[in-house]
């Protein structure tokens, strides 16, 4: 379980969260979903320790995140970033590997494991040996998961995976990765825009504006019972929602 505890953040001296509290349930996936600039995203950075609470504590299983737990929070969970963020002077292989190689991982251990990651991801191994600039962009993304999952992570964390790709290779990935993550039983957080992504996607819905959870549960909770208005209105201006 992740747990935001009475946590405070805000930029330069305007507040983003107050006492902002939320639980992420442990094997299943959890999407945060809201406009853009409502925090979803610092939430992700704030799990990662790549900023840290004004007050307040981010808990991973029970245990605050501290400077001396980082390293190794960081090496249990896997970060996919908005557009992949691959290194574009290494090969997509060596993208992937690049912890593991300096963690010292056996070479004959990353070869295993980039071939099951490959038929995890349905990427043909022989991209592997490519720079990204020489992939589409389904196949980076695929790549950049292989990343995120190479370590096999507790934690798993996606920062809009799909955001920068056309609607038919979206729709795609999105049928990859809901049955990927039915396999893993791994606890993932989604942050996402896209209302009818994160209903197809996630187990459980969190629903934030300005910083503050307007609503939570299942997307058949927001649909039978919205919680107010805005989650009306944003409920409304999502097409194409699951029947």
């Amino acid at each position: 379980m992740i747990q935001f505890r009475s946590v405070d953040f805000g930029f330069a001296g305007q507040p983003l969260l107050a006492d902002f509290n939320l639980d992420i349930a442990a094997g299943r996936t959890t999407a945060l979903i809201g406009s853009s600039g409502s925090g979803k995203s610092t939430l992700l950075r704030l799990m990662l320790g790549l900023i840290w609470p004004d007050a307040g504590e981010i808990c991973f299983e029970k245990t605050p995140l501290s400077a001396d737990r980082l390293v190794d929070i960081r090496h249990r969970t896997g970060y996919l970033t908005q557009g992949g963020g691959l290194f574009p002077h290494l090969t997509a292989a060596d993208n992937v590997a690049l912890m593991a190689r300096r963690l010292d991982w056996n070479p004959s251990k990353i070869e295993a494991r980039l071939a099951t990651l490959a038929q995890m991801t349905q990427l043909e191994p022989a991209l592997l040996t490519r720079m990204p600039s020489q992939l589409s962009g389904g196949q980076r993304q695929r790549v950049a998961l292989m990343r995120a999952l190479m370590l096999d992570p507790d934690w798993l964390l996606l920062d809009e995976p799909f955001s920068a790709l056309d609607p038919l290779i979206r729709h795609q990935l999105q049928d990859e990765l809901k049955t990927l993550i039915g396999s893993l039983n791994k606890t993932v957080v989604l942050v996402t825009h896209d209302l009818a992504e994160a209903a197809w996607l996630a187990d459980h819905l969190v629903l934030i504006s300005q910083g503050e959870i307007i609503q939570q549960g299942t997307f058949a909770e927001f649909r039978q019972q919205p919680a107010s208005p805005f989650v009306e209105q944003f409920l409304a201006a999502t097409r194409a929602l699951p029947g």
